[in-house]
């Protein structure tokens, strides 16, 4: 399954397998080129964190994926700007 963020008229999109979180954030320029940092991880894993100033971060969302029995997936919004959507692709 894959996650896909809208932010404006971009959009990012990141795989995503058994139970999983994903964060996207707004970071520098200097640090990314479209000044945004999109982090998954799967459970036991060590979440991910951009490798540039804290104060140049401000997360934008984040969403726990939960595998079910059945293979389908339910999304559990943790946090959410406005104007940031998401949806499984």
């Amino acid at each position: 399954m894959n996650l896909v963020f809208t932010k404006g008229k971009k959009t990012f999109e990141i795989p995503v397998s058994g139970d999983a979180e994903v964060k996207l954030y707004t970071v520098s320029a200097a640090y990314s080129s479209d000044g945004h940092y999109l982090a998954g991880w799967g459970a036991g894993e060590v979440e991910p964190v951009p490798a540039c100033e804290q104060a140049d971060t401000e997360l934008l969302a984040h969403v726990a994926a939960c595998l079910q029995g059945d293979g389908t997936y339910v999304l559990r919004e943790l946090f959410r700007a406005k104007g940031v959507t998401y949806a499984q692709n």
